[in-house]
């Protein structure tokens, strides 16, 4: 699997798991801490997440990451 289409799954995944607990896009940034410009990025697969965003995503939306 190419580092693109990582990236696409795991924004897929995210924004799956995000719409699942009800939170918007608005919501989930500010706990993170970034713009909802860059969540929409990591959502769409166009921006990889740091490591440590990847592992906070997972804590607030109850999906495990594994570095």
């Amino acid at each position: 699997m190419d580092g693109r289409t990582y990236t696409h799954d795991f924004g897929s995944r995210v924004r799956a798991a995000r719409e699942a607990a009800g939170l918007s896009q608005r919501e989930v940034a500010a706990r993170l801490g970034i713009t909802e410009r860059t969540l929409r990025a990591i959502e769409t697969g166009d921006s990889d997440p740091q490591l440590s965003v990847a592992i906070r995503l997972g804590e607030i939306l109850g999906m495990r990451v594994i570095p």
